[in-house]
């Protein structure tokens, strides 16, 4: 028996690319690390409450 490790096999987009790895977390098309979502100056890959919901989960 071969046990491979396939890491995070977590894939929230649902696009085979698992989230660990995958550059576009929502599957918008867009680099997440280029996206601001809440428009606060502070990108969403650092923004801890990237929805400025005051959650940041």
């Amino acid at each position: 028996m071969l046990n491979v490790d396939l890491g995070d096999p977590n894939d929230k987009d649902c696009d085979g690319i698992p989230d660990h790895i995958d550059n576009d977390l929502d599957n918008d098309g867009k680099i997440d690390r280029t996206q601001d979502s809440d428009m606060d100056g502070l990108l969403n890959h650092i923004d801890e409450d990237d929805d400025n919901d005051g959650r940041n989960y």
